[in-house]
């Protein structure tokens, strides 16, 4: 089934099947646990053990990621995520709230443009100033950017400032700002210097 309009989600349904019959539609599709890329439409037999159900992520797509919270009304807004797939360009609009009452009937509520495009031999990311306003919005956010990436990495440059190597993603959640390329799931995985939610 689709989970939006960018992720395909193909659970296993039969006891003890450690495989099963995906079909992807038109376009280019990516693997989410080993980021192996997908060319649609095709019917694939994929695997899918016990810890993993099969997903994929539509090409040219930026789905949000938000932070581990029992329900919306526990999260402040302060951090926030998205990953990038973007082999031409990708746009995405991030809508917030205050997750908890009836606010957003009345207007109250923000929205975040983000894109992504390649130029040259780079990806360049845009992430834009929020939009509107709520009750409880943090006035300064962290952002966290996961771009899919199969390239050997030189820089990372965030406003205009060199970005630091980091040699593992749980030094890069403890460290803050700085990336961490990771081989294994084909992941550039940065993490931003807090900002306010009104500086683009």
């Amino acid at each position: 089934f689709m989970f939006g309009p960018n992720i395909m989600v193909a659970p296993v349904t039969t006891e003890g099947m450690t495989s099963r019959s995906v079909y992807l539609p038109a376009g280019s599709w990516i693997d989410l646990w080993g980021g192996q890329s997908v060319k649609g439409p095709v019917t694939t037999n994929w695997p899918a053990p016990m810890t993993q159900i099969p997903a994929f992520y539509r090409d040219n797509s930026i789905p949000p990621l938000g932070p581990s919270v029992q329900s919306s009304q526990f999260d402040d807004g302060s951090q926030r995520g998205v990953r990038v797939y973007c082999s031409t360009n990708a746009s995405y609009t991030l809508y917030d709230d205050d997750g908890a009452s009836n606010g957003y009937r009345s207007n109250q509520f923000a929205t975040t443009s983000i894109s992504a495009a390649v130029v040259s031999n780079s990806v360049a990311v845009n992430i834009s100033a929020a939009a509107g306003s709520y009750v409880g919005q943090p006035t300064q956010r962290v952002w966290q950017v996961e771009l899919y990436c199969t390239n050997a990495v030189s820089s990372v440059v965030a406003d205009s400032v060199p970005l630091s190597s980091i040699t593992s993603a749980e030094l890069l959640a403890a460290a803050g700002p700085g990336y961490y390329l990771d081989g294994a799931d084909r992941l550039l995985r940065v993490a931003l210097p807090a900002a306010s939610i009104t500086q683009p």
